[in-house]
Order: structure tokens, then C-alpha cells, then sequence
């Protein structure tokens, strides 16, 4: 569970998120439940939600404790006039080990645990992209108009390191 400033709260870890992100809702919710905070003050930063224009109204911003488990992590968190699911930024999320982002985060390679594991669980190991015995149904709510996003950018900095390791994959 997901403490901030002594308080369980849910949060959806995005790491395309810059800012902890609460709202007014779950921030009231917070100071009944006797949030610890180390301060708390006005801001006059401006927050967009994804492929939106409008800046969100901004309320405040506060600084805690989050808490997972045994790690810490001291992190501003952005309180916001619109009703939205509370959002751990990619940088809070990696500090807590919620979010680990890189090369071969989730893979296994040969040597003794891929005997182990590909013993243990034969049917993931053989073929490939395919699913047995599952049925999957997809929801589809047709009075959303689908909309289509561009990619996101690659940080100007990043740009060369990234070309490097494509032509490595090459």
C-alpha cells in the first residue's frame, strides 16, 4: 500500500507523469484523516492533462512523505480542482521502486533460472503471442470518439543515444 504523509491513498503510477497529481476530493479526504505534511503553499504552476490545451486549476501544492514498504521518498504533490484518479509521477514511482524503466527489466536469458523457469511454466516459454484457454472480451464504449495521438518525442538530449542503440539492434 501507498502512504503519503502517514495516509493510505490508491495512485495510479503514469510515467508520463512530470507531477504527483491529487484532487480537491481526495485532498479534503486527506486533512480529515490528519495528513502530515513538511509544508504546503499556492503555486502558480500550470498542469495539462494528456492531448488537452487547458491548463487544469491548479489549487495548491504540498510536500510529504510517500511510503511504500519500507522505502521513502520526500516529493511535492499537486492539488487540482478537477475530479482525477491520483497519479505517482514517473521520477516518485522510481524512487519508491514502483517503476523500473530500462533495458531487460522483465526478461529471462539463459543460464540456470531460464531452466528453472521455462521447467515451471513450459506452456509460456513455447510458441510465441499466443494465448490457450483465455478468453479475452474488450469493451468498447462507442459514444467515445476515438481519437488518434502522435507518438511521444524523444528528448532532443537523448536523441543521439537513441539513434546509437537502434543501430545496435540493427
Amino acid at each position: 500500500m501507498f502512504e503519503v504523509g502517514g495516509v493510505t491513498v490508491k495512485f495510479i503510477v503514469d510515467s508520463g507523469c512530470d507531477t504527483n497529481i491529487i484532487g480537491e476530493s481526495v485532498w479534503r479526504d486527506l486533512k480529515k484523516s490528519k495528513i502530515k505534511c513538511l509544508s504546503n503553499r499556492k503555486t502558480t504552476k500550470r498542469i495539462y492533462a494528456y492531448a488537452s490545451d487547458k491548463p487544469l486549476k491548479v489549487l495548491g501544492v504540498f510536500t510529504a512523505v510517500g511510503r511504500v514498504g519500507d522505502r521513502e521518498s520526500v516529493d511535492e504533490y499537486t492539488v487540482v480542482q478537477h475530479q482525477v484518479e491520483p497519479l505517482l509521477s514517473k521520477r516518485t514511482s522510481i524512487n519508491l521502486g514502483l517503476l523500473k524503466i530500462g533495458y531487460n527489466v522483465n526478461s529471462v536469458v539463459g543460464g540456470q533460472d531460464y531452466e528453472i523457469m521455462s521447467s515451471k511454466y513450459p506452456g509460456i516459454f513455447n510458441g510465441v503471442g499466443v494465448m490457450k484457454d483465455k478468453e479475452v472480451k474488450l469493451t468498447i464504449d462507442k459514444s467515445v470518439t476515438p481519437v488518434c495521438q502522435s507518438y511521444r518525442r524523444v528528448p532532443y538530449g537523448l536523441r543521439e543515444k537513441v539513434e546509437e542503440k537502434a543501430e545496435d539492434k540493427l
